[in-house]
């Protein structure tokens, strides 16, 4: 093709013309990737609050977190999930396992998608192919991000899909933009900085495909961006009919940039590659590339790759395991090492894809070719209280937190509290989802207050103690529950339990001085609680209600 990004495909650089090496690659990768979402499937506390918020749209025509709030907040980031989720509500399915369900199939969906894009579009040889499937499926933020319940695996699936659409365009009629531009609007609506990335995914496309080509294609370009540009703008007026502003709420809370955020991002990035180097392989396959025919793929590849990982620097990176946001980054760079070592021996690539198979997944089991003095010098989640964590370690600690922590407090306090009752939490997601009461989030509803709080971890640039809310009145602080070996319920035991859990509320609380003006206006307050699943008999909640 006269824009460089299709060749013809020369039997010399392949295994042969009818090689089973791009199914077997294709195989392989599925096999890798279903592997490693075995090993790592869970759900993270946040998708709790895209839950909320799909269960209230779907049982109450309200699309907010709180019901009957005016006006409501979109509290959400990703539109285009909570919508699948809402349908699948309204299905009858569960929505832990419908989100799970739907990540692992648009995981998949992306690995086959980049197959065809690398087979077909780039007609590279056979191992090349095989060489980049299996680097994607054994990507371990790609992998590990099927499940958690977030809109990642649908954002990376939507991601390629346009690019593979844009550098697909072709035919005589204008119709052929209109794929190309819905794909570009299913970005736009799956995450609040989607539209940055969709104007990234048009300017690198126009430019890579070669001057020829922009001017063959330009009526295709300008249809497939008046679609997308159509769509968001509906899109951004009925944002503001309901929320009454133009942007998310979320986009506040990493809005700005500051020396200590870009210096955090710069730990994400050196830990990211410090634990998977393939990253650093990517590197050396964009100049492999960008020396043969498939130049200008290797180039839209590599800066869309290096797109993801300049906006993880610049948003200081984020606390969940597993760099979430260089997720989407991995179609692009395993496209990318399938281009630059497309030349390379079939041997050479072979022996490459088993190195991927053997060696990318290893974080996932907790090993590292890295020293963990040297990862733990480059700790950027800022985790005081636990300290410094590997990958695994974060991941396993999430899925403690939630079945062990939230989800008990959250069906506790649906035993426990009336509709008069709020809350000030941080982690809203299954505590806010079981007990559907309403919640201060001294995180993120305060994500437009001017300044930030020095020294917090990724996303938590904002957060206010709980005593910043007085003026809000809430009827409770804070809560724990405390577990006791016994379901006698007499003056010694409930003394018992009110020392664990007032212990447990200086600990979390009253550690902090900014909290000390609750100690007047407070009192420990405990309850007795039913049989349920994670309270099992002889529960008790302890709360620090206002008096």
């Amino acid at each position: 093709h006269r824009g460089g990004v299709y060749a013809v495909h020369s039997p010399a650089m392949s295994v042969g013309p009818r090689s089973p090496l791009p199914l077997v690659g294709l195989g392989l990768g599925l096999v890798i990737l279903t592997a490693l979402i075995w090993r790592s499937a869970f759900l993270i506390d946040d998708a709790y609050i895209s839950f909320r918020y799909a269960r209230n749209w779907a049982e109450h025509g309200q699309l907010a977190y709180h019901l009957n709030a005016s006006p409501p907040v979109e509290g959400y980031s990703n539109f285009l999930w909570v919508v699948l989720l809402r349908y699948a509500y309204d299905a009858g399915l569960g929505m832990e396992l419908a989100s799970q369900a739907l990540g692992i199939a648009f995981g998949v969906g992306t690995l086959v998608l980049l197959h065809l894009h690398l087979s077909r579009t780039l007609a590279l040889p056979s191992h090349a192919v095989l060489l980049g499937d299996v680097a994607l499926a054994a990507f371990p933020p790609f992998a590990v991000w099927c499940t958690g319940g977030l809109e990642t695996s649908l954002f990376t699936f939507c991601v390629l899909a346009t690019y593979a659409a844009l550098t697909r365009l072709r035919g005589t009629e204008w119709r052929s933009g209109v794929p190309a531009g819905l794909a570009a609007l299913a970005v736009g609506l799956t995450r609040v900085e989607g539209f940055a990335w969709v104007l990234a995914l048009f300017a690198v496309t126009w430019i890579v495909i070669g001057s020829e080509a922009r001017l063959e294609r330009r009526a295709r370009f300008a249809v497939a961006l008046s679609v997308f540009l159509v769509g968001f703008g509906a899109f951004l007026l009925w944002r503001h009919a309901v929320y009454g502003e133009w942007v998310a709420n979320t986009v506040h809370v990493k809005a700005g940039l500051t020396g200590e955020r870009l210096a955090r991002g710069w730990k994400t990035t050196a830990s990211f590659l410090l634990l998977h180097p393939i990253g650093l392989l990517g590197v050396v396959a964009l100049g492999l590339g960008v020396r043969g025919e498939k130049r200008a793929a290797a180039l839209g590849l590599g800066g869309l790759f290096g797109g993801f990982v300049a906006y993880n620097w610049l948003v200081g990176g984020d606390w969940m395991p597993f760099f979430r946001f260089l997720a989407p980054a991995g179609p692009f760079l395993a496209g990318l090492i399938a281009v630059g070592f497309a030349r390379c021996k079939p041997a050479l690539g072979l022996g490459l894809g088993g190195v991927f198979a053997l060696v990318s997944g290893l974080p996932v089991y907790d090993v590292s070719l890295a020293p963990r003095s040297l990862r733990e010098s480059l700790d950027y989640r800022g985790f005081t209280r636990v300290g410094y964590q590997s990958e695994w370690e974060r991941w396993e600690q999430s899925v403690s937190n939630l079945e062990e922590l939230f989800l008990p407090l959250g069906r506790a306090l649906g035993q426990v509290v009336t509709p008069e009752d709020s809350l000030t939490f941080g982690a809203i997601g299954a505590v806010g989802w079981e007990s559907n009461m309403h919640l201060h989030d001294y995180n993120r509803e305060v994500a437009q207050r001017g300044g930030t709080t020095a020294g917090r971890s990724a996303g938590h640039d904002k957060a206010v103690p709980r005593a910043w809310f007085l003026h809000r009145k809430p009827t409770l602080f804070h809560a724990v529950v405390v577990k006791t070996n016994t379901t006698e319920d007499s003056p010694a035991i409930r003394q018992q339990v009110r020392q664990v859990g007032e212990g447990l509320i200086e600990q979390r609380v009253f550690s902090n001085p900014a909290e000390e003006p609750l100690r007047a206006v407070t009192q420990v307050v405990i309850h007795a609680l039913e049989v349920d699943e994670g309270l099992p008999p002889g529960s008790w909640l302890v709360v620090l209600r206002a008096r």
